[in-house]
């Protein structure tokens, strides 16, 4: 933080404090495209909503990974947005219905 061991972070810990994450939608919707602004952070943090949360057994969740993966998308480029097409359309007729609909609804999105 003040001493520059965590890149941004005064100005991180400031746009992710306890009252802005305690909501999931603001998490993911306000908080991530806005962390995610910092380069050191945003291919980390699409990469996680893209491997995992996509995937999570709770709907709302996926559903909400997917608008936050969604706009993240644009500030990463052509390159991501092509190699998650294709994990997501791999994972589109999985037989396990967490991961197809996680797919389904992040291809949507």
């Amino acid at each position: 933080g003040r001493q520059g061991k965590i890149a941004h972070g005064i100005e991180a810990l400031t746009i992710a404090d306890y009252f802005t994450v305690s909501s999931r939608k603001s998490a993911y919707l306000t908080v991530a495209p806005k962390i995610a602004a910092f380069d050191e952070y945003s291919g980390s943090l699409a990469e996680h909503l893209l491997d995992t949360k996509l995937f999570h057994w709770e709907k709302v969740l996926r559903e909400l990974a997917a608008k936050a993966l969604a706009t993240l998308v644009p500030m990463l480029g052509e390159k991501f947005a092509h190699g998650a097409l294709i994990a997501l359309l791999g994972k589109a007729g999985d037989l396990e219905l967490d991961i197809r609909h996680g797919a389904i609804v992040g291809l949507s999105e």
